[in-house]
């Protein structure tokens, strides 16, 4: 399989694809992204990995007043992460 290949094979999963258009506009926590998008965390959490590992997505730990650190994803590339 070409990169193209795989890119592909990952933007045609609708689900995949509402994340990424929704972490465009603003980047996002996994539990934000499930009550958004209307999402379980736990297809949230699998597709992000999925586009964390083919370098689609970045993450970074963000301090949260409401409990413990969030990892925040966001395209890869994006001047808002």
């Amino acid at each position: 399989m070409t990169d193209i290949d795989e890119l592909l094979s990952i933007i045609e999963n609708p689900t995949r694809r509402r994340i990424l258009e929704y972490l465009t506009r603003e980047p996002s926590y996994p539990l934000q992204l499930s009550k958004e998008l209307g999402i379980s965390q736990q297809a949230v959490m699998k597709n992000l990995a999925l586009m964390e590992q083919t370098g689609m997505l970045m993450s970074h730990p963000e301090e949260s007043s409401m409990g413990p650190t969030r990892t925040v994803y966001a395209p890869t590339g994006s001047s808002r992460s």
